[in-house]
């Protein structure tokens, strides 16, 4: 089974200014441990068992800091592909256009993980864990995501309300008052942001909900110019075809 780990590094993280600012996003902090956030989530990606090639999207005018960050970790030896955006998109764009590069790299049946690239994860054990569950039911068909237990009410997060296992809905950040319900229920988690899905079913579904994104970013995927080669190699999505996406 191969296991195609997806970190998506896109925004300023304007709300840590001037820390994190559009020049130097939020991912690239580096923590008290010397390590920045998109090195802890490199380092957790590629610890994930049968990870056959690591895929970043990113801006294109963040290639080279990336690259650095990367450089700087030689204990991570996998294959790496950045996917560049011409300009900031949002999720639904970025996961789609990793989703078709892992489909034509390692086939229909890989699975993604996908990781936002600037959390800070403390229980690597049950991080582990957790990941290795998502990806057995990515591997039966299934789109499986990873949710926080809430500790208070807080506004920042989106929710996602669950049955057991099973995902009832997805909410955007509510207000003060309606998460102290979320979290008063025991049912509602915050969303970590974190998806594990076979290449096919998650196209399949954007093919239901979302067409004109996927058709889209597939046509800038074709029509991409590879800036460079070998075994960490960069693919600028084509900006013309991207720009018809809806946002």
């Amino acid at each position: 089974m191969k296991v195609v780990p997806v970190i998506i590094s896109g925004g300023a993280g304007s709300r840590l200014w001037p820390a994190s600012r559009q020049s130097h996003p939020k991912p690239f902090l580096k923590m008290a441990d010397g390590y920045s956030l998109i090195q802890h989530s490199v380092l957790r990606a590629a610890s994930i068992v049968g990870a056959a090639e690591l895929v970043t999207v990113t801006s294109k005018d963040h290639l080279f800091l990336t690259k650095d960050h990367f450089d700087e970790l030689d204990s991570v030896v996998l294959p790496r592909t950045f996917l560049l955006e011409p300009e900031g998109r949002d999720t639904a764009a970025a996961i789609a256009a990793a989703t078709i590069h892992a489909k034509a790299t390692q086939g229909p049946d890989a699975i993604l993980c996908i990781f936002p690239a600037d959390q800070m994860i403390g229980d690597l054990a049950a991080f582990g864990s957790a990941i290795s569950r998502a990806i057995e039911h990515a591997g039966q068909g299934r789109i499986a995501t990873l949710g926080i237990n809430p500790d208070r009410p807080d506004t920042a997060f989106g929710y996602i309300e669950a049955d057991g296992e099973k995902v009832v809905r997805f909410v955007e950040k509510p207000d003060v008052e309606t998460a102290k319900s979320y979290v008063a229920s025991k049912r509602f988690f915050w969303n970590a942001g974190i998806f594990c899905f076979k290449a096919q079913v998650m196209l399949d579904e954007m093919a239901l909900h979302c067409k004109e994104v996927v058709d889209a970013v597939l046509g800038s995927y074709e029509n991409a110019a590879i800036i460079d080669g070998g075994r960490f190699a960069s693919i600028e999505l084509s900006a013309k075809h991207l720009a018809v996406a809806p946002r």
